[in-house]
C-alpha cells in the first residue's frame, strides 16, 4: 500500500452505451404484436410453433402471389418449355411422316 501527500488526478471515464438498429428483432417484435393484436386469447399462452406455421403460410401466400415477379417468370419458364416440346413434337411428327409416307 502506498502513502501519498498529493492526490492523484482522477480522470472521467466516458462511458457510453452501444445503441444499434438490429433490423431482425423488431421485425420480430412487430410481427409479434400484429400476431397478438389478431389472436388475443391465445397471446398469454404463446405458442412458439403455431407462429413458426402462420408465418409459413402467410410467407407462401405472399411468395405465389400474382404479382409476384417468381410466379411470372415460372409461369413464362413453363409456357417456354411447353412451345419447345410442341415445336419439337411438331418438327418430329413432319420428318416421320415424309420419311415414312413417301
Amino acid at each position: 500500500m502506498r502513502i501519498s501527500f498529493f492526490n492523484k488526478v482522477s480522470y472521467k471515464k466516458f462511458e457510453f452505451p452501444a445503441r444499434y438498429y438490429d433490423e431482425q428483432k423488431s421485425d420480430f417484435e412487430r410481427r409479434m404484436n400484429k400476431w397478438k393484436e389478431v389472436n388475443p386469447q391465445e397471446s398469454a399462452e404463446f405458442n412458439k410453433e403455431n407462429f413458426r406455421e402462420d408465418l409459413r403460410r402467410t410467407w407462401s401466400k405472399s411468395r405465389v402471389s400474382n404479382s409476384s415477379f417468381n410466379y411470372r417468370y415460372t409461369n413464362f419458364r413453363r409456357m417456354l418449355v411447353l412451345a419447345v416440346i410442341v415445336v419439337a413434337l411438331v418438327l418430329l411428327i413432319s420428318y416421320l411422316g415424309n420419311k415414312y409416307l413417301i
